[in-house]
């Protein structure tokens, strides 16, 4: 007893000594606030706000750049590095824990109440038509990234907890609180199914019951970006180390797929494991034994979260050079590129990440997808028929595209939810926009009629849906 005792107060002086000694020289607290002071200062450098919005944290951005060896490392370096040899485990925990303070502060400048080069105001010609409910608040900074439904639950995150909220019957529509359950780290992906929520913080794995027991832990060596949750298991990323696979119950391990490289998603659908990633490839795995089915390599290019239907795979890449993005179709059951439709826009270096790889959507044979510039592209892969549609200035596609039957839905890069109408009548409206939300909004989930989003202000609505 004495012995454990000794052990754990040596660890309790020694660990935070091996945590300091990971950080680099660079404080990304103060990096986060010259980050917040640069969008204040700079411009205006264009009339309409959503085109400067973009142009200035772009700016900004390659400030951060040129000034800090850290943030460089975190966001391209680490990406793109073919083997983790190439970077030390202390550089690579250094640019985490600087990271991590950059964020606390960004997230803080986004929670406040007024934001320089915020959404504001209606675009020309796109009056209001959609009207979203708000239904609930949270405390903010909400991470949108983790926002999903699971069966009736809604789970939301924010940097200190997970809350869940059973869908009540309406009207009035109200959420019903299920239980919250209080969480340290970064949060990065979250399952809720037979009453048992799973949550990936950091390298950690948890699941917890909805009142906030815990039932089991299993610690991994770098951080779960990306997972998906079927048939009792539960398939996850491991940053630089490969894919594993979980029994969702009791934490159990399946199988373990080791390979090096980042993973950009993953999907599962009919008995298929597909994979975003693995050195600019696209994988298919066996989820009952973890066995490589097919793999096409996709030279030099980023791809999105896959958007698969029952036969067919599809996804957006983009590059670092000067090459055109691409959208990619191809076969569930062998990998074979069916369709690839290029888009003349210039990738530019550092700007890979979600104005250019949003997941599209596949809606029977039509195919569609958004680039930056604002654009929506529309294909019918029966027929080959393209048809491109402009959307105003700062409406980018900004979240995953969401398929409805006869429509499809996102959130724009200005904090709009858009629904795009893919059998209107001749004549009519197929674009339709709703007011300014917030300047970051969650992929959208449905439940019965109806769509549900959240803002990083903290903000739930609801949006009843004719589709």
């Amino acid at each position: 007893m004495r012995r454990q005792l000794l052990c754990r107060q040596l660890l309790s002086w020694v660990l935070p000594l091996l945590l300091a000694g990971c950080r680099s020289g660079e404080d990304g607290t103060e990096a986060g606030k010259a980050f917040c002071r640069c969008l204040e200062q700079q411009g205006p450098y264009y009339t309409d706000a959503q085109a400067n919005t973009f142009a200035v944290r772009r700016i900004c951005e390659g400030k951060l750049m040129e000034q800090y060896a850290s943030y460089r490392l975190f966001v391209i370096s680490m990406n793109l590095a073919d083997t983790t040899a190439t970077i030390s485990p202390e550089a690579r925990e250094s640019a985490r824990l600087f990271m991590h303070d950059f964020f606390a502060v960004e997230n803080a400048y986004y929670a406040g109440d007024t934001v320089k080069n915020s959404p504001g105001g209606e675009h020309p010609g796109t009056a209001p038509s959609l009207a979203p409910v708000a239904i609930g608040h949270l405390p903010p900074p909400i991470r949108t990234a983790t926002f999903a439904l699971h069966q009736d639950t809604l789970v939301v995150a924010n940097d200190k907890a997970i809350f869940l909220f059973r869908l009540g019957p309406g009207p009035p529509f109200r959420l019903q609180p299920l239980g919250t359950v209080a969480v340290e780290g970064d949060v990065y992906a979250t399952s809720y199914q037979d009453g048992v929520l799973i949550i990936a913080h950091g390298g950690e794995l948890s699941a917890f019951t909805a009142a906030g027991r815990r039932l089991w832990h299993r610690s991994y060596p770098y951080i779960i970006q990306h997972a998906v949750r079927a048939g009792g298991h539960l398939y996850f990323h491991v940053a630089y180390t490969g894919l594993y696979c979980v029994e969702a119950a009791t934490g159990q391990p399946r199988w373990t797929h080791a390979e090096e490289g980042a993973v950009w998603g993953l999907a599962l659908e009919r008995e298929r494991l597909v994979v975003a990633g693995f050195k600019d490839a696209v994988s298919c795995f066996n989820p009952h034994t973890g066995a490589l089915v097919w793999r096409t390599r996709l030279p030099d290019r980023f791809v999105s979260v896959p958007a698969v239907t029952a036969t067919q795979v599809a996804l957006n890449t983009s590059s670092l050079g000067e090459a055109p993005a691409l959208t990619v179709m191809m076969g569930l059951a062998d990998g074979r590129v069916q369709h690839t439709y290029a888009t003349p826009v210039a990738s530019r270096p550092y700007l890979h990440r979600a104005e250019n790889l949003v997941r599209p959507a596949l809606i029977g044979t039509q195919l569609v997808f958004g680039f930056y510039p604002p654009r929506l592209h529309v294909v019918d892969v029966s027929c080959g028929t393209r048809e491109e549609l402009a959307l105003p200035a700062g409406a980018q596609v900004a979240t995953a595209l969401l398929a409805r039957p006869g429509a499809v839905w996102f959130g724009s890069a200005d904090g709009r939810l858009v629904r795009l109408a893919l059998t209107a009548p001749p004549g009519t409206v197929r674009l339709q926009y709703s007011s300014p939300l917030d300047n970051s909004l969650s992929n959208l989930v449905a439940s019965g009629n109806a769509l549900y989003v959240v803002t990083r202000g903290g903000t739930l609505y609801r949006v009843p849906s004719a589709d």
